[in-house]
């Protein structure tokens, strides 16, 4: 049996992938978590992030891990390796002060407009086939 032809494969994982990372970038600046970084100033774990609102600390650990990828927070390893949302530490790149609900650039509100507007076209669309 021949080998089925996977030419092109990698271009349409590349779309999958840039949508999520899409999705998870909204959903950290949605959530103000930007903010709770800049008023403390200093790395923080997930978990004391999680704690100030009322959030699952795993969640938010692997939210923050997704978001270290485009370079909007930067994670600090500790040496321990059980419960990292507990003693892994982040820190807000210059990337990520652009998403604080107060930046000059309003990047925040604009991003959290464009992505939202373009989920919910999707969602009319969608609801409105038969």
């Amino acid at each position: 049996m021949a080998e089925p032809n996977t030419t092109g494969f990698g271009k349409y994982m590349s779309f999958i992938t840039n949508r999520l990372l899409e999705t998870i970038v909204w959903t950290f600046a949605e959530l103000g978590i930007a903010d709770l970084f800049a008023a403390v100033d200093k790395p923080q774990t997930a978990e004391e992030l999680a704690r100030k609102q009322g959030r699952n600390s795993e969640y938010l650990y692997r939210l923050l891990r997704t978001v270290t990828d485009a370079d909007i927070v930067r994670e600090i390893k500790s040496d321990q390796k059980i419960e990292p949302e507990k003693t892994n530490r982040f820190e807000l790149t210059a990337h990520g002060l652009l998403l604080t609900s107060d930046h000059p650039s309003k990047s925040r509100y604009l991003l959290c407009w464009a992505i939202k507007s373009k989920k919910y076209q999707l969602l009319d669309y969608h609801s409105n086939r038969e």
